[in-house]
């Protein structure tokens, strides 16, 4: 009797070193099977239309260096495609992603809508997104995202890096479908310029808390271009824009102050993350929205569950300031 065994496979490891000029999608990226995605320092991935990388497949992405789509109107960095059943996959960046549809100085931003990681699709991405200190998502255009969360997530999203939209009515962090973790910015989410900006909107609904140990701003103050020109203040739309339940509630500052500020007992005071989180809305915007009428209008209840234990649990938890 011969025993037939089905094992397991490895996704073979693609490394991008240099640059390349065409889209590349991970379920064809070793030599036309699946493979996890590592971009080098050294590597990019460039294209003047549509979408630089795709995830199709259930492999990891790691990016170290530069994903760039110059398209205005349309273009994508990462296109996360779920389909139907779903994939395990996360994507780690610690380099840059990047569509400024090649605008130069003093250029009106037109075009869009453009999106720097999009997720699609009826099946769920179970994986983290986590963007590193240091790392950027930079999205021009009208309508635009920086992230764009369409599917549910059974993982965490961690922003450490800098987020930042320009064009009218964009969005730095869409969560528009159940997350099962923490969603949670200790980085910069910027909406700039053109007014109307929301810096994360959170209309799905989150299992673990929504947390800002970072900075978020929208809307512009009085400013010069580059030619001296006064630039009028732009009003920005709100800081954070909740519509969904949050199980374990919405945190501005850090989650825990320790008693004793010297835990490491070396004479100095420790740095708290979070101690210095702002949200901030430019002319009259709003830092702050809790609303049951989601940005496509639609109603819906709003709950926001506990964040911490016994007295000092609180459904909402200001430990830092708006601006």
């Amino acid at each position: 009797m011969v025993l037939v065994m089905s094992l397991p496979a490895f996704a073979q490891e693609v490394t991008i070193d240099d640059d390349r000029t065409s889209t590349v999608r991970t379920s064809t990226a070793d030599g036309g099977s699946p493979g996890d995605v590592t971009i080098s320092t050294s590597g990019s991935v460039t294209v003047e239309d549509g979408t630089a990388l795709v995830v199709d497949s259930s492999n990891l992405l790691v990016i170290n260096g530069i994903v760039e789509s110059t398209d205005r109107v349309g273009g994508v960095g990462i296109d996360v495609l779920t389909g139907d059943s779903g994939i395990t996959s996360g994507i780690e960046l610690s380099g840059n992603i990047v569509l400024d549809g090649d605008f130069q100085n003093n250029d009106e931003v037109v075009g869009g809508p453009n999106f720097g990681i999009r997720l699609g699709g009826a099946g769920t991405f179970t994986g983290d997104i986590t963007s590193n200190s240091g790392s950027q998502i930079v999205v021009f255009g009208t309508d635009s995202v920086g992230l764009d969360l369409g599917s549910a997530v059974d993982g965490s999203i961690r922003l450490g890096g800098t987020l930042a939209v320009q064009g009218e009515n964009s969005i730095g962090l869409a969560v528009r479908s159940s997350v099962s973790g923490d969603v949670e910015n200790s980085g910069t989410i910027q909406g700039v310029s053109f007014g109307g900006e929301t810096g994360m909107l959170i209309e799905g609904a989150v299992s673990g808390s929504v947390l800002n140990l970072g900075a978020i701003t929208t809307g512009r103050n009085q400013v010069f271009d580059n030619d001296f020109n006064v630039l009028p203040q732009e009003s920005g739309g709100p800081g954070v824009f909740i519509s969904a339940d949050v199980a374990r509630g919405f945190v501005n500052g850090p989650p825990v102050i320790p008693e004793d500020p010297d835990e490491d007992g070396d004479g100095i005071v420790d740095l708290i993350p979070g101690t210095g989180a702002t949200i901030a809305a430019r002319g009259d915007g709003k830092a702050v929205v809790i609303s049951a009428t989601r940005s496509d209008g639609s109603m819906g209840d709003v709950t926001l569950g506990a964040f911490g234990t016994g007295d000092e649990a609180s459904g909402l938890s200001i430990a830092a300031r708006f601006g």
